[in-house]
């Protein structure tokens, strides 16, 4: 389920509690500080940390017993929808091209098309995604 501006709104707000877990380099990279997942799938997954936020927090609709229900994304997808205004579709992976996986940093993600593969930098996605009227498509 993509993102909505509202979700991503309710918790980052005005304040920016999102953006208080990263931590700007001087080298460029936006290190993820907050709570991290190795519960990913990748296309070459391996036990690496991941930045994981908690977007949602609602209870279930068990009158007897109601029970909090989290939702979590990924950090570098809620970065890159807090800078270009859109989701990036489950069907792609979004990756850091530096290798660091912790580096949340829009200008050092890229994003890669699980069904073939297909890898390109976040801000070519979006500027094709733009240019076919919301198409999200990588150029390869």
């Amino acid at each position: 389920m993509p993102l909505t501006q509202k979700q991503i709104d309710m918790r980052s707000g005005h304040d920016g509690t999102f953006w208080r877990n990263v931590s700007k380099q001087p080298d460029g990279k936006w290190i993820w500080t907050g709570q991290k997942n190795t519960n990913h799938n990748t296309v070459d997954c391996e036990k690496y940390f991941y930045g994981e936020f908690e977007l949602v927090s609602k209870e279930t609709s068990n009158f007897a017993k109601p029970t909090r229900v989290h939702a979590s994304k990924m950090a570098h997808r809620i970065s890159l929808f807090l800078t270009y205004h859109r989701p990036v579709p489950a069907a792609y992976d979004v990756f850091p091209f530096n290798g660091d996986h912790l580096d949340i940093n829009p200008e050092n993600l890229w994003i890669r098309e699980k069904k073939t593969g297909a890898e390109v930098s976040a801000e070519k996605f979006f500027e094709v995604a733009n240019d076919n009227d919301g198409l999200m498509r990588v150029a390869a």
